[in-house]
């Protein structure tokens, strides 16, 4: 894999560069308070689930796609559109000024994660994977260059980045790229997956959610839908496949307590909205069907989930009982919970 050299442009931006409605963005967000990315009008929101009002924390760069709270801070990348690609870094106690940091190459930052004081990032449209320094963002660290075709998503463990690369657009050839977290090398290809939109890794096991191919051979009954797709273990080291589930059109998977949270596009057949697996891929529940769901986040005994580009609301599912508490709020996309 190749390294690139690559200059980042750092700007430390002021509260009045950063307008929010009348709510200034130093102002500190409350713990327990959810995070939402308004990823249609580059806004991010605040919601208190105890009174159900929100708030606007801080205007953004076009199309902010990810959102990781660690530390006090909120790190969200931006897919720029054609514009600013970025990384914006917001301290949640309002003492230090935003920090913005400008990626002048590279094409649909769509990802993030945080570890090990590193920041990593996958670029869906030149297929990279960036890693930043945490301390400072504005040094990377290094930049691979990805044999995928959209990448997409990615997590980590202590042995490995887990990266789901979707493929070609209308395609079954989408596949887990596995690097080796020390020295970036390959090490695992698992191919012919459909369409993976989301990779979770814990526990040595690495879990694909896969939308599945669009389909328009039913125009009269669908208008266009997404087919197959469904829920994919792998085994580290083994690199082991297994299909936990099948013919679902899952966009996301978390892990908590043994079980697997997946979210459904909506834009199949399955239409589950919020759906329960065991681990082995034993079916447990579902909740809000027919709902698009975008960000998925827990805390203790609930599961926050947002809708989809567009939406306008934000459920809280109680998970020992399975109700759900609903939220309106001006715009959706990811979301964090601030523990």
């Amino acid at each position: 894999m190749k390294v690139l050299p690559l200059l980042l442009i750092v700007v430390m931006v002021s509260c009045s560069e950063f307008p929010s409605n009348g709510t200034p963005d130093n102002v500190p967000v409350a713990h327990g308070s959810i995070l939402v990315l308004d990823e249609a009008n580059g806004i991010l929101r605040v919601l208190d689930p105890s009174t159900g009002r929100t708030a606007d924390v801080a205007t953004l760069d076009k199309s902010p796609t990810d959102i990781e709270i660690d530390g006090g801070f909120a790190y969200i990348v931006h897919n720029g559109f054609g514009t600013a690609q970025s990384l914006i870094r917001i301290d949640l106690n309002g003492v230090l000024p935003a920090l913005k940091v400008v990626f002048p190459d590279g094409s649909a930052p769509s990802a993030l994660k945080l570890a090990g004081g590193k920041i990593y990032i996958v670029f869906s449209g030149s297929n990279w994977l960036r890693v930043l320094d945490q301390s400072n963002p504005a040094l990377t660290l290094t930049n691979i260059a990805l044999a995928a075709n959209y990448a997409y998503s990615l997590d980590l463990d202590s042995g490995y980045i887990y990266i789901a690369d979707s493929g070609t657009f209308g395609s079954a050839n989408g596949k887990l790229i596995a690097l080796d977290r020390d020295d970036y090398s390959l090490a695992a290809q698992i191919a012919s997956l459909t369409n993976p939109q989301s990779v979770c890794a814990v526990q040595g096991m690495a879990y694909l959610a896969c939308t599945g191919v669009w389909n328009t051979t039913n125009w009269d009954t669908y208008a266009g839908y997404y087919d197959g797709g469904g829920l994919i273990g792998i085994s580290a080291g083994l690199w082991n496949q297994a299909v936990l589930s099948n013919g679902l059109q899952f966009t996301a998977v978390k892990v908590s307590g043994g079980r697997l949270f997946c979210l459904d596009s909506g834009m199949g057949q399955s239409k589950l909205g919020l759906a329960v697996f065991s681990t082995n891929g034993a079916y447990i529940t579902n909740v809000l069907g027919g709902k698009n769901f975008k960000g998925l986040d827990f805390d203790g005994a609930e599961i926050a989930v947002s809708e989809g580009y567009y939406g306008t609301k934000v459920y809280l599912v109680n998970i020992s009982n399975w109700t759900a508490s609903e939220f309106g709020i001006p715009g959706t996309g990811d979301l964090a919970i601030y523990h």
